[in-house]
């Protein structure tokens, strides 16, 4: 007597096996990220205001950033005076006027022996990490100087090159003098642990 199987995928025709295939792929996508985490009481403890004050000027000297050709041209001559490495974080990195001039002038640099880190891979093959990308946006360059805020690498943000502009907040810091509890420090120890 023969056996007859509950379910198998040569019994469904080729439609309903690419549903499937795609209902499971939706579902790595979303389940990992369904449940919010908490953040801990000891973790917010370890930002007290008080270890952000100082009676003595630090080595650190800011700009504030305000205008998108502005963050546009901080950015490649950040990248034009690099000399040993270029880490960039973005979330959205087009192909438009802006992100062909920030992908000329990486490439410049990487031509010159700097190394070039990006962080946000995207791949397809582990659709549970889709949703994990990271929102940070920041440009590290040899350990001197970074750009922190909340801009993307596209015309909406960057350069004078769209009718539609988002106006978004930066800040540049130059690191005047070595110190290891630098705030450019602490961002390098924080791109390196994610």
């Amino acid at each position: 007597m023969e056996k007859k199987h509950l379910f198998s995928l040569r019994s469904l025709p080729i439609g309903k096996i690419l549903l499937l295939f795609l209902l499971i792929y939706i579902a790595l996508l979303a389940i990992p990220y369904i449940q919010h985490k908490n953040v801990s009481v000891s973790y917010q403890k370890k930002f007290a205001k008080q270890s952000f004050y100082s009676d003595t000027a630090g080595t650190e000297r800011v700009a504030y950033i305000n205008d998108n050709t502005d963050a546009l041209l901080y950015r490649l001559h950040m990248f034009d005076k690099a000399k040993d490495e270029i880490i960039l974080s973005t979330f959205d990195f087009n192909a438009d006027k802006s992100g062909q001039d920030m992908m000329a002038s990486l490439l410049h640099a990487a031509d010159r022996g700097v190394s070039v880190r990006i962080y946000n891979p995207i791949n397809l093959l582990k659709p549970w990490n889709l949703q994990a990308r990271m929102h940070d946006k920041y440009v590290i360059v040899d350990q001197k100087m970074y750009l922190l805020g909340g801009r993307n690498t596209t015309n909406l943000f960057l350069g004078d090159y769209s009718r539609s502009k988002n106006i978004d907040r930066e800040l540049f810091v130059y690191e005047t003098a070595e110190n290891d509890s630098s705030s450019i420090r602490q961002l390098t120890d924080y791109f390196e642990s994610v």
